[in-house]
């Protein structure tokens, strides 16, 4: 019985030392599953990895273009730019209107743009038509510096750009309340370039949950004859106005010179009538017998437009055509200061050199693009662009202190464009960059109204990491320093 007992003793003994060795074991794995999120919340040690530059076939570019993608997804670190998005709210050139939405208008902005908004196009955000005023604003970007302020880039889905311009479009009621098109509604856009590109196309915009823009195409290239302008003796049928122009007054009292006034004397004013029936243009070409009447005389567009009815465009081989049309204007003796349309007589037209008197509007300096949006919002004039040859992967070495503030750009040389870096093996990189292609390297930093820039130039060969040397300056010189710094 007793050494029953004994054997009794030294086995529970066991049992429980082993019951305790599974406690612990378990209590362990507990800690540990708690602890673990707070490690993997560390910031990783700081890696600069060089993935190599050949790429000799499209299956290992693939490979190389998808491999920043599973490795970002590993940093350790989030970009933080709320502070620097509302910085750059100071900085846009805004226009603004207030404009009857009962009526057409034509609009010219501070930087050029023409906006042809049509009558009752506009209903409230809550579907209802807009009675009376709305308020018309438009954002112009032009300029490199004003496109950086406004941290706009060229990119889509991923593919290089060349910009032309940008606008960002939006209207209000008086009340305060968003607008927009009404179905089938669109504005006429002219944006104004230097030099036509045929491959422009027509984009809008759209930002990431980091403020980067994205712009997506909406429009096929452009058609050479889109700018061609037909005289009124080589269309089919000519320009037509509904109301006859008899019985048309016009109010141009305050465009006249006093002496042109005094001088009961009639005019000519030449128009450039769109394939859609608008007015692109719209001067003086004659007046009497004053020989500077064309230099004195200088028509505001928008006011001009309100006074004409609903134009027909003129049609040629069926179709509807750009057109120079002459409207003779006569001084009504009985009424100083009151003018109306008079008749004009059509066979005159083979004695007017239309082309020499009448401003072109797609002439070179004064050329501008023309789109149909048919939504407000971001709208852009791009073409694509790719470099020859590419380097994948170029990182840019940005401190961690400054690293989730800081935004980096390639703005390369004698390109119209601005590509944003993202994040790439823990750091900001470029997912391609043109080999041999010199490049001006551009990084802004904005925290708790500090505001450091860095640039470098080089002539990208391989991937190996860009450098910054950062300073800081006062917030009133940056759009200064964004400026020289775009001026490549």
């Amino acid at each position: 019985m007793r050494n029953s007992l004994i054997l009794f003793a030294c086995l529970s003994i066991i049992c429980l030392s082993c019951q305790n060795d599974n406690t612990t074991s378990s209590s362990n794995i507990a800690i540990a599953t708690t602890i673990s999120p707070a490690l993997e919340a560390k910031p990783e040690e700081e890696k600069i990895v060089h993935l190599p530059v050949e790429s000799a076939s499209v299956e290992q570019e693939s490979k190389t273009k998808t491999k920043p993608n599973s490795l970002s997804q590993k940093n350790t670190w989030k970009s933080d730019f709320t502070y620097s998005n509302q910085f750059f709210e100071k900085f846009k050139p805004t226009s603004s209107f207030n404009i009857n939405n009962t009526r057409d208008t034509v609009l010219t902005c501070a930087q050029g743009t023409i906006v042809h908004i049509p009558a009752n196009a506009f209903i409230d955000e809550n579907g209802n038509p807009v009675e009376g005023e709305v308020n018309f604003k438009v954002l112009e970007y032009y300029k490199m510096e004003d496109i950086l302020l406004a941290n706009l880039t060229t990119m889509s889905n991923g593919k290089i750009l060349q910009t032309d311009g940008m606008l960002h479009l939006s209207a209000y009621t008086q009340d305060g309340l968003s607008c927009k098109l009404k179905d089938g509604e669109h504005l006429l856009l002219k944006m104004p370039t230097h030099k036509m590109n045929e491959d422009m196309l027509f984009f809008d915009g759209e930002r990431d949950a980091d403020s980067v823009m994205n712009w997506v195409p909406v429009s096929q290239n452009m058609n050479k004859d889109r700018y061609k302008i037909y005289t009124p003796y080589e269309v089919d049928k000519k320009v037509h106005l509904e109301t006859d122009l008899t019985a048309l007054g016009l109010n141009i009292d305050k465009f006249l010179p006093q002496n042109f006034k005094k001088s009961n004397e009639g005019l000519l004013i030449g128009c450039v009538i769109s394939n859609q029936g608008r007015i692109l243009s719209a001067e003086v070409i004659l007046g009497g017998n004053n020989p500077d009447i064309k230099s004195e005389v200088k028509l505001d567009l928008g006011e001009f437009v309100k006074q004409l009815p609903k134009i027909k465009p003129a049609i040629k081989d069926g179709k509807p055509v750009n057109s120079y049309f002459i409207m003779p204007i006569a001084f009504d003796i009985k009424n100083k200061g009151y003018y109306h349309a008079a008749n004009y007589n059509p066979d005159n037209d083979y004695k007017i050199n239309f082309k020499e008197l009448i401003m072109n509007p797609f002439e070179q300096g004064r050329q501008q693009y023309a789109f149909n949006a048919t939504s407000l919002g971001w709208k852009n004039c791009d073409a694509f662009y790719e470099f020859e040859e590419q380097i994948p992967n170029v990182l840019a070495n940005i401190s961690k202190d400054i690293r989730p503030t800081t935004r980096v750009y390639m703005i390369p040389k004698g390109m119209k464009s601005i590509i944003p870096a993202r994040i790439i093996n823990n750091n900001w990189g470029f997912d391609l960059v043109g080999k041999g292609i010199e490049a001006r390297f551009l990084a802004i930093s904005i925290r708790n109204e500090e505001v450091k820039v860095a640039q470098t130039t080089l002539t990208i060969h391989d991937n190996k990491a860009i450098d910054f040397e950062f300073q800081t300056i006062d917030e009133d010189y940056l759009i200064e320093y964004i400026a020289q710094a775009s001026i490549f």
